[in-house]
């Protein structure tokens, strides 16, 4: 039998079509890999060239995979709000970490700058001077607006958390955000300050004196009563007369003809100076009067009594002057009997 001849450089077909395949590897790379090898290889499935794209094509996959999940948390979320069911915050931390860091809303803060509280049963609260104290604290926060209700409702008691509660189910409900602040403030006042009683402290605004109140008293009234009728007081010179019209004399009289000069500021200044005046020359007044009416009344008894001593005194001597006399006349007229 002949021997057989070395095939030197041939290739035969299967492994023309695995060097096809393996466009990555040379081609002297596979002609110096047996062939028995190179079979062992197809059968396995674990060819150089494909197992070099498999850290590709699982990367790829991870990638599709992340997409479709986002894909459909979008989807989700859309069907929750169709439904008015509320989305979990899965972007509250970062909302959070924009607004404050990694801090909470500084609840403790603002208890620390505003303390009072709202019931909302009594008709002694004011619920405009509430919003003002509640504007006051969050201007020194410096918060944003996401956070400002959030921060004001804390304080609300009774009937006003009650209230405030079913306003957020309402919105939620309907598939609504919560309440911004000036929502918040319009439903607070339109359930806390109704109109009919806007209406009654605007007609006691018109009739304010200040009567036997102090300065302070009566700028409180004002201030308070003034908030319901704003059209009685929209420019400063409206507010001035209107504060000086309701003083008593003489801060009346004294400060009446500058109105028209005159801030609301320094106006109040001045009735604050004339009311100390007032205080200050009623004291010299009252501790004056009081010496003398003691002087006057320990003088005059004091007097009585010395009198009443030297008119005794005197009628004894008198009497005694006259018991005098008479033996005096006696011995004359003995005298005169005598030879």
């Amino acid at each position: 039998m002949p021997p057989k001849k070395r095939r030197g450089g041939a290739v035969n077909t299967s492994d023309t079509a695995e060097s096809n395949r393996a466009v990555s590897l040379p081609l002297g790379a596979l002609r110096q890999r047996p062939r028995s090898q190179r079979i062992a290889d197809r059968r396995e499935g674990e060819n150089p060239a494909v197992r070099e794209a498999q850290p590709d094509l699982a990367a790829e996959l991870r990638g599709m995979n992340q997409t479709l999940n986002a894909v459909l948390q979008v989807l989700t979320n859309q069907n929750r709000g169709r439904a008015g069911i509320p989305s979990m915050p899965n972007s509250q931390p970062h909302r959070v970490h924009q607004l404050f860091g990694d801090q909470e809303p500084p609840i403790e803060k603002y208890l620390k700058l505003n303390s009072s509280t709202f019931n909302g049963d009594s008709l002694d609260e004011d619920p405009q001077q509430y919003l003002e104290d509640a504007k006051k604290a969050i201007r020194a926060l410096r918060c944003t607006k996401e956070w400002v209700v959030e921060l004001v409702s804390y304080n609300l008691r009774g009937s006003a958390r009650y209230w405030y509660e079913s306003l957020l189910e309402s919105k939620e409900a309907a598939g609504l955000p919560p309440p911004s602040w000036e929502e918040f403030t319009e439903e607070f006042l339109t359930r806390f300050y109704p109109a009919n009683k806007q209406a009654e402290d605007a007609i006691a605004f018109e009739r304010l004196r200040q009567e036997n109140m102090t300065v302070t008293e009566y700028t409180k009234e004002f201030t308070r009563l003034s908030k319901s009728a704003p059209y009685l007081v929209n420019s400063e010179e409206m507010k001035v007369r209107r504060f000086v019209r309701g003083l008593v004399e003489p801060m009346f009289t004294t400060l009446m003809p500058e109105v028209g000069c005159m801030s609301f500021k320094d106006v109040l200044n001045s009735a604050y100076g004339i009311e100390a005046g007032i205080a200050e020359r009623n004291a010299f007044k009252d501790i004056g009067k009081k010496p003398k009416m003691k002087e006057q009344f320990s003088g005059g008894a004091s007097l009585g009594g010395f009198q009443s001593h030297h008119v005794r005194l005197i009628s004894k001597v008198i009497r005694g002057i006259e018991l005098v006399l008479k033996h005096l006349l006696v011995g004359l007229l003995l005298l005169d009997l005598l030879p």
